[in-house]
């Protein structure tokens, strides 16, 4: 019930108990250590696990309990404190940890936290590789008194992460910018003012940029009913670009100069237009519901697209494995090579500040060339047999289905996907087209068709 195919979550303190989050410490301990090969056994920077947490109250007390069944498997525990999840990855490298472990509720509702992993390198630690042998150490060792208690440090790495983060801004904004970013109540407002304040031509406005329960708003960032109070910002400062993020500040939207939401695909494209820059024919991991015009920029950009399901896991697998240069997702998560591939939204504002900074016209006119196609939202409806589902729609538009968990349609004028998620009892499905008109016929065929509410066509 609690561990997903990319991280462990669920409501405090039930079903997320204190005794369940020791047992996932301790696992997770026993886990990594597992994990050390050749001298890194000696070492013991690599048999220390980097811990560390969000700011929702919810956390306090399982991130303590945590941290208690790390030092109960006689592995050292660094805490850095309250953090942005893409700075786990970061201090894993930067201390050469064998691990960390971050306590978050990500983007569920106050009441619910959880913990995102990583194992040495900044490696991910998902179902594949990783969370489901701890989840099943966990399951067999109960909370127990091990006779072993390991020491536990603090380390702030502020200036070392301030670093790595600056370090890929422009040496120099091409012109002075003012950037607003919404906090959303979460870890955020300490550490954009801790990475950004004080770069000479940069004006950095914060919102909700302390803890605030419940949440100011939506903590999806991709919400529209997210983007109010920012949007509202950047009309009054007369800013020229406005951040929004989640919680944990792994993921995050924009919007341009008139409070205007950039879609996360179309901010992508523009990412990858500069990741690209530095390495010419690269590779851009993207998933499978990013726009046509996206994929179009990448390519054009001298980049190859690989498309892969929209979750992080396989993300950063392929990115990986691939060696690619960026990737990217709908929900706005932007990853980065030079973080290990984990996703950013620190490195994405510096990117899109480099974005903003070098152009010559205002952002919105620099985003209006590539929303030249119409998307629709993803539409999602409640499935009996989701896979049968798939299948007469393959069949209505003359496709070929290989019994995945994803179907393309792809033609001149317009494009689908439609999709199902392991252990979800429905079918999503997001159409792109030429125009509005031709988007919102496609979509009411294809939700009929996937509804079962009209025959397959022969």
């Amino acid at each position: 019930r609690l561990v997903r195919s990319t991280d462990i979550r669920g409501a405090v303190p039930e079903p997320l108990s204190a005794n369940v989050a020791w047992r996932i410490g301790h696992a997770a301990a026993q886990f990594f250590r597992s994990k050390l090969k050749g001298y890194d056994r000696a070492d013991p920077r690599a048999r220390s696990i980097v811990t560390a947490s969000d700011m929702r109250s919810s956390s306090a007390s399982i991130h303590a309990a945590m941290v208690h069944g790390v030092r109960a498997a006689g592995v050292l525990a660094i805490d850095i404190g309250a953090v942005d999840a893409p700075q786990l990855c970061f201090a894993v490298r930067h201390l050469g940890a064998g691990g960390g472990i971050l306590t978050t509720g990500g983007r569920s509702p106050e009441a619910y936290s959880g913990f995102k992993l990583c194992g040495a390198g900044g490696r991910d630690v998902a179902t594949a590789t990783g969370l489901a042998d701890i989840r099943d150490i966990a399951a067999r060792v109960p909370q127990h008194d091990t006779g072993t208690m390991a020491g536990r440090r603090e380390a702030d790495l502020s200036d070392a992460y301030r670093t790595f983060v600056r370090a890929h801004l422009p040496s120099s904004l091409a012109r002075p910018l003012t950037l607003v970013a919404d906090a959303g109540g979460g870890v955020m407002g300490r550490w954009m003012s801790t990475v950004f304040s004080g770069i000479e031509g940069l004006t950095l406005v914060t919102l909700h940029d302390r803890a605030e329960e419940p949440f100011p708003h939506d903590p999806n960032p991709t919400s529209p009913r997210a983007l109010g109070d920012l949007r509202r910002a950047v009309k009054s400062h007369r800013a020229d670009i406005g951040v929004c993020f989640d919680p944990d500040g792994d993921g995050c939207v924009f919007v341009d100069e008139r409070g205007t939401m950039i879609r996360p695909d179309l901010a992508a494209a523009l990412a990858a237009r500069r990741a690209l820059e530095r390495s010419k024919g690269g590779v851009v991991v993207v998933d499978h519901g990013f726009g046509r015009a996206a994929e179009e920029e990448i390519l054009r950009a001298g980049g190859t697209v690989q498309r892969e399901p929209p979750d992080a896991a396989h993300v950063r697998k392929t990115m990986a494995e691939t060696q690619a240069v960026f990737g990217a997702t709908l929900s706005g998560q932007f990853f980065f090579r030079e973080n290990g591939c984990c996703e950013s939204g620190m490195l994405a504002v510096t990117t899109m500040l480099g974005v903003a900074a070098a152009a010559t016209r205002r952002l919105s006119e620099v985003v209006r060339p590539l929303a030249r196609y119409r998307m629709s939202d993803a539409h999602r409806m409640a499935s009996d047999d989701p896979a049968a589902a798939l299948a007469r729609a393959a069949q209505h538009f003359g496709e070929e289905w290989s019994g995945g968990t994803d179907l393309f349609v792809r033609r001149d004028e317009w494009w689908l996907h439609a999709a199902t998620q392991a252990g979800r009892a429905e079918v999503s499905v997001r159409v792109e087209a030429v125009n509005a008109e031709m988007m919102r016929e496609k979509l009411v065929e294809a939700k009929a068709v996937l509804e079962g509410k009209r025959t397959p066509a022969t």
